[in-house]
């Protein structure tokens, strides 16, 4: 059964997120756990990547992960497919700088 976080706790204490995307999320107004759940993942990848163009849609999986305590990896395409959908102002189908919505090292390999 997923744990849930008190909803004061720090961002690094979410499940997904590291130091690096806690602070990105600070930048742009998500302070802690309870700042997250309020907001939603779609808002706060949406306003992560107005800030910082580079991130990918991993972010949002990584944030939807956080908010249910599970691994952003395990969730299935049409899952992931649903999220990127959700995004406020987001292009269905499109690739953000950044990379691409899978995880990195995992795409084609080349001269196939």
């Amino acid at each position: 059964m997923p744990r849930t976080p008190p909803p004061s706790a720090s961002l690094t204490a979410l499940k997904n997120l590291g130091p690096r995307t806690a602070g990105w999320l600070t930048e742009v107004g998500v302070a802690d756990a309870q700042a997250l759940r309020r907001l939603g993942a779609p808002e706060a990848f949406r306003r992560l990547r107005a800030t910082f163009p580079q991130v990918s849609w991993l972010a949002l999986y990584a944030l939807h992960g956080a908010l249910a305590d599970v691994h952003w990896n395990t969730f299935p395409a049409a899952v992931k497919r649903q999220m990127r959908n959700a995004v406020p102002g987001a292009v269905p189908g499109e690739v953000p700088e950044g990379g691409p919505p899978s995880a990195p090292g995992r795409g084609r390999r080349r001269g196939r």
